[in-house]
């Protein structure tokens, strides 16, 4: 039994020791190391270099991203409120699950992950979508304010076709400002 307890609490510990705060600032750079001290500039270069467990910090400041930010599952990010403000440049697709920040996994994965304290700025409607997820559970997406997308603020799909259905999103205390909503078929 010992050795069992001794097993788990070995699994537990290397499954949270291997979780990283990372962090970008507008005057850091994608060269750092993404510390606090030395952090990173831009939101999609931190998740490109994120796994499972980690935490994106984003500093006070204004972000331009112009590429998607495709974030891993089980990577969270945290803002400091609407003095982290994450602009949008990046000419979203069509499709339903293209988006600034794109959470998509190609069958249903289960590993919670959370988005807050954010502002997203599609910029005058220039960007389509602000959040897109698909086959993601457990996502939590609180304290943000999401504004200025052409389509909409945030979008649930579910592409797996195995019949599952995505459970356990959480969207609250959330402000959605001046986004176009848009109906299956292109209806409003």
């Amino acid at each position: 039994m010992k050795a069992f307890f001794g097993f788990l609490f070995l699994l537990i510990f290397n499954l949270t020791a291997s979780a990283t705060d990372y962090y970008i600032s507008p005057s850091g750079s994608d060269g750092n190391s993404g510390s606090s001290g030395s952090p990173w500039r831009t939101l999609a270069y931190a998740a490109s270099q994120s796994s499972s467990g980690d935490l994106i910090h984003v500093t006070a400041g204004t972000y331009v991203e112009s590429s998607r930010v495709n974030l891993p599952a089980g990577v969270s990010i945290i803002g400091a409120g609407n003095s982290s403000i994450i602009q949008s440049n990046y000419s979203v697709g069509s499709d339903l699950d293209d988006a600034i920040l794109r959470l998509y996994s190609s069958s249903l994965n289960t590993t919670g992950q959370s988005i807050s304290y954010l502002m997203i700025d599609g910029q005058n409607w220039t960007s389509l979508r602000a959040i897109a997820t698909t086959d993601r559970n457990n996502v939590e997406i609180s304290n943000c304010t999401i504004q200025n997308f052409n389509n909409a603020a945030i979008t649930v799909n579910s592409s797996s076709g195995d019949g599952a259905f995505v459970s356990g999103l959480s969207i609250h205390d959330c402000v959605i400002n001046d986004d176009c909503s848009v109906a299956p078929g292109g209806q409003d």
